[in-house]
């Protein structure tokens, strides 16, 4: 149990500092596509999302996310 508080204690902190330097939108943005770079497929962009992507100057210029994360 002492390994999964500091776990959730440890995650806070990294949420709440990239909210501070980033801002609520790309703190998700950034744990979101954290999340896809550890299990990749977890996030599924929407098909607007996906055809913005395609789109933009450079991966990833989006500044929120509209799709779903599917924990299998």
């Amino acid at each position: 149990m002492r390994v999964e508080a500091d776990l959730g204690h440890a995650a806070e902190k990294m949420a709440q500092t990239l909210q501070k330097q980033y801002g609520d939108a790309r703190a998700i943005k950034f744990l979101t596509y954290a999340l896809d770079t550890i299990q990749p497929g977890l996030y599924q962009p929407s098909d607007t999302e996906r055809e913005e992507f395609m789109q933009e100057p450079y991966p990833g210029s989006r500044k929120s996310v509209s799709g779903k994360i599917d924990f299998k």
